[in-house]
């Protein structure tokens, strides 16, 4: 799906096509399965492309196996192991303080353990988000998947702090290159008619990420220690890389790098897995866009800068922004309350220590828990008394563990803001599902605009003093509508760039949603003691950000074929 230009097919010209373009080989891509358990006689359609041409064309491939247990099996294998880079990700902002319990860090190694993911994981999805579209969905969802379990498992049986520092490196990369592959992958084993849903599937994921986590350390982590709770954490995900080397990869990578014997062969094994017979006379598959012409493919390092031309550039800058004022939202507002909450108990204890406003930054805490971890400054948390510190794991830390200050092994991890947590959880996963039957009813363009604007209306509630319930309320609204805004954004990622593109793009996008998210605490935390206003402005700002950059977008594609290829015409040059 493409954009602008004489030099480009545009969304607007696949949009048109609705889903039944003239060189398909079915007369109606809406109607029911091309292939069917049912006597091929009470089938027309099916009988239409047995009598057609040898070559039929994906799309009517992929309609006519529908949906069943090719899809869904696919989809759970997938669901586990994007579940399991969640939890991966958000693991430290738990264990911080009983992996300082265990080897007394010192300050340096503490903020390199809690921020060496985030960096390594933007790093590795600009720079290595292209891998997908080189060698294959599969291949690099294995490879990412067994490199994120060995990390972990080394993780926990680090000796040392700088052993559990290298873990969180080779997570962070296995992270950035592998988990945006899992929203690839299973949207290029459906129909465009079908893409929203896996969509939907793996988003969901991603928010129960946390509240696995929350539940498992609620269970495990006093009970077992955090040794065994990584490992029980990472589990899943071995089942998840034993099932996924049974699915075949995608029928469209094949297609796109023209091996389309093996693009036949797995949709054949996708029909019997769902019970329907492929059409007799099918020999060979092509794609729903051809190339304009016959090209060497470029080297996969390369692939980034696709993302420039050919009229692509417009949206991958809109999308990156997108993304990056989003997760800048969420971070800086999870920063913004625990920070107000602990000044004004500081204003009101003045000699006592940082420990005692405990009960009040708790109930803040639960928009924290799934955030990145960011920079680590365990000391200053024990040294604290009344000052606002600037630290943000110092502040989750403080309301996660510490029962007894005097002695710092005798942690005892504070289950009440785990069931907070899991709520906070809970509350994105409604914006998730909210967002996907409204973009479906309403289209794309009318619902991303209308989660920005709910957004920025939520946003500027912060600058006016407001009661506690009511407090609570907005910042639970806020969330669910920059969740509703963010999911939306990556079905616009999945559907505007083709198949040759779509891991790179998709990998580029997101990763600059990890910066903005990096930056928002990097930010807000310093910021705060100097203006708590300023740090007020920066969640306006970028909530204004999002909703210029959504009234730009201009492309809808609720109803778009998914392409393959680069179109390119043979005009001008």
């Amino acid at each position: 799906m493409l954009h602008d230009g004489q030099e480009t097919q545009t969304v607007r010209d696949y949009g048109s096509l609705d889903t039944n373009p003239k060189d398909h080989d079915s007369k109606d891509l809406e109607s029911k399965d091309l292939g069917s358990k049912d006597d091929d006689s009470k089938d027309p359609d099916k009988t239409k492309l047995d009598e057609c041409a040898t070559e039929i064309n994906l799309e009517v491939l992929l309609q006519g196996m529908g949906l069943g247990m090719a899809q869904f099996l696919t989809w759970s294998l997938l669901s586990i192991l994007l579940i399991v880079h969640n939890v991966v990700i958000f693991l430290t902002t738990i264990l911080m303080p009983y992996l300082n319990c265990q080897w007394n860090l010192d300050t340096t190694l503490q903020t390199l353990i809690g921020s060496i993911h985030a960096f390594t994981y933007f790093v590795a999805g600009v720079t290595l988000g292209y891998l997908a579209d080189e060698y294959g969905r599969k291949k690099i969802a294995l490879i990412t998947g067994v490199a994120m379990i060995l990390s972990s498992i080394l993780s926990a049986m680090a000796p040392n702090g700088w052993t559990f520092l290298f873990a969180r490196i080779i997570q962070g990369v296995s992270n950035g290159a592998g988990k945006h592959v899992c929203y690839v992958f299973a949207t290029e084993t459906v129909s465009s008619k079908h893409k929203d849903i896996p969509v939907f599937l793996m988003s969901l994921s991603s928010q129960l990420g946390g509240v696995f986590l929350s539940l498992m350390s609620y269970v495990f982590l006093n009970l077992l220690g955090w040794r065994y709770l990584i490992l029980i954490l990472i589990a899943p995900a071995v089942i998840s890389i034993i099932g996924l080397t049974q699915v075949p990869e995608t029928s469209r990578y094949f297609l796109v790098t023209g091996r389309k014997e093996d693009a036949l062969e797995c949709l054949k094994k996708l029909y019997q897995w769902n019970g329907v017979e492929f059409p007799k006379h099918c020999t060979g598959v092509k794609s729903v866009n051809p190339p304009a012409k016959a090209e060497k493919s470029e080297n996969g390092r390369l692939k980034a800068r696709q993302l420039y031309r050919h009229g692509y550039a417009r949206m991958t800058l809109l999308l990156s922004l997108m993304y990056f004022a989003n997760l800048h939202i969420c971070m800086v507002f999870a920063a913004y309350l625990p920070l107000k909450d602990a000044s004004s108990e500081s204003s009101l204890h003045e000699n006592d220590t940082a420990l005692s406003s405990n009960s009040s930054v708790l109930k803040r805490n639960s928009h924290l828990s799934s955030l990145p971890e960011t920079i680590v400054d365990f000391s200053a948390y024990l040294e604290e008394t009344s000052n606002v510190s600037t630290n943000f794991e110092g502040y989750l830390n403080r309301s996660t563990a510490v029962q007894d200050i005097e002695d710092e092994c005798s942690y005892v991890l504070d289950q009440n803001a785990l069931i907070e947590a899991l709520t906070s959880f809970l509350g994105d996963a409604l914006g998730c599902c909210s967002s996907v039957f409204a973009s479906k009813i309403l289209g794309r363009k009318l619902v991303i605009r209308g989660y920005a604007l709910l957004t920025l209306l939520t946003s500027l509630s912060v600058y006016f003093q407001i009661g506690q319930a009511i407090e609570d309320i907005l910042g639970m609204l806020l969330r669910f509508s920059a969740t509703g805004f963010r999911f939306t954004a990556r079905l616009l990622t999945l559907e505007v760039f083709p198949t040759v593109l779509r891991s790179t793009a998709s990998g580029f996008v997101t990763s600059c949603g990890q910066l903005g998210s990096t930056l928002g605490t990097a930010l807000a935390y310093p910021v705060y003691p100097v203006s708590p206003i300023a740090v007020v402005s920066l969640i306006v700002g970028y909530a204004v950000v999002m909703l210029v950059a959504s009234l730009i977008w201009d492309l809808e594609t609720r109803d778009c074929v998914l392409t393959d290829n680069i179109a390119r015409t043979e005009a001008k040059k």
